[in-house]
């Protein structure tokens, strides 16, 4: 009976013994704590005098999966737009860099954006610093960091991150899968990963 059940599902019941038929989207936990979308169909049945519930549980985790990598997709092409217009309102790109790095940052869901100017030292090795860096409120701030600054790419092993860079391919690399120069990196910053 509904008594047993908390107050939502008693809602659920009473939406179900009136309409016959109830459909919703749920995010249970597995044991292993990941959660997994799910669309459930609840019919009611009436079987010999007694109220039974037949219950379709559908995975749907890979579609909203790829629905909320659309969305970030959609949030990162609308802040780059509305970053064209915010750049085209500055006399310099500079007094926009700290809303820029805001916009795309949030939009990307991630816990830090930069923005590093690449330069060569007095002997001809490249190098980068960070310039400009907008982070979440969980993150701390990188800028202040005396290792962010005259970061020397070959001395760090890191040679062939700014060979594509300097050929417009981006840098990807996530903490279980990069090199141990990598890894290196993404630990001293506390970073999972880096794009």
């Amino acid at each position: 009976s509904a008594e047993v059940f908390g107050p939502r599902l008693q809602q659920k019941l009473v939406e179900l013994r009136k309409c016959g038929t109830l459909t919703l989207e749920l995010r249970p936990r597995r044991q292993d704590g990941s959660l997994i979308d799910s669309l459930v169909t609840l019919r009611l049945l009436n079987l010999q005098g007694r109220e039974h519930i037949l219950a379709v549980w559908n995975d749907i985790t890979r579609q909203k999966t790829i629905e909320r990598e659309l969305a970030r997709r959609d949030a990162i092409l609308t802040a780059v737009a509305n970053l064209s217009l915010l750049f085209l309102k500055c006399s310099q790109w500079t007094e926009a860099m700290d809303e820029a790095l805001g916009q795309l940052g949030a939009a990307a869901r991630v816990s830090r954006a930069y923005l590093f100017e690449s330069h060569v030292d007095d002997d001809g090795r490249p190098q980068c610093s960070l310039r400009f860096e907008w982070c979440a409120k969980e993150a701390e701030p990188q800028i202040a960091n005396v290792h962010e600054q005259g970061f020397d790419w070959q001395a760090h092993g890191l040679l062939h991150w700014y060979g594509a860079l300097s050929r417009g391919e981006p840098v990807v690399a996530r903490q279980t899968t990069c090199s141990a120069a990598e890894r290196r990196l993404l630990e001293s910053l506390g970073l999972r990963s880096v794009l």
